[in-house]
C-alpha cells in the first residue's frame, strides 16, 4: 500500500505542478515590501491589525504585470517621478495579468492600495 500512496502522491503534486499558472521567461518577480500605513478613516475605521501585515507579489516581464499574490480587489497605480498619478485600475479578485500601456516608458513607482496601507516599489517600463 505504501507503493500505491507514493505513486499517488506523485501524480497529485505532477497535477498541481501543471496547473498552477505559468509565468513568461524573463519576468522579473517583485515583492512589494515597502509599505506605508495609511490614516484611518474619519469615522474611526479598523484599527491596524497585530500579525505581521503580508505584501503583494508581482512579477513583470516588459508591460505585462503578473499577479502572484496579495492583490485580490486593491488598486494598483503608478506614479511618475513627480508624484504625477499616469495610471490606474482596480485589480479584481481573480485577475493574473494586467497589460500596462505601451505608451508608458520610464521609471515609475508602483503603487498598491490594499484597505489601509498602500504598498510600493520601483519598477522600470
Amino acid at each position: 500500500m505504501k507503493t500505491n500512496t507514493k505513486k499517488g502522491l506523485l501524480i497529485l503534486l505532477c497535477g498541481l505542478a501543471l496547473s498552477l499558472p505559468s509565468y513568461a521567461d524573463g519576468a522579473d518577480t517583485i515583492r512589494v515590501e515597502k509599505v506605508k500605513p495609511l490614516p484611518p478613516p474619519i469615522d474611526g475605521g479598523h484599527e491596524l491589525p497585530k500579525a505581521p501585515v503580508q505584501p503583494p507579489v508581482v512579477a513583470l516581464d516588459g508591460h505585462t504585470l503578473y499577479i502572484i499574490s496579495g492583490c485580490d480587489d486593491t488598486v494598483l497605480s503608478l506614479a511618475d517621478e513627480n508624484e504625477t498619478e499616469a495610471y490606474s485600475i482596480t485589480i479584481l479578485a481573480g485577475t493574473t495579468m494586467i497589460t500596462l500601456p505601451e505608451w508608458l516608458e520610464g521609471t515609475y513607482e508602483l503603487r498598491i492600495l490594499r484597505g489601509q496601507y498602500m504598498f510600493y516599489t520601483e519598477i522600470e517600463l
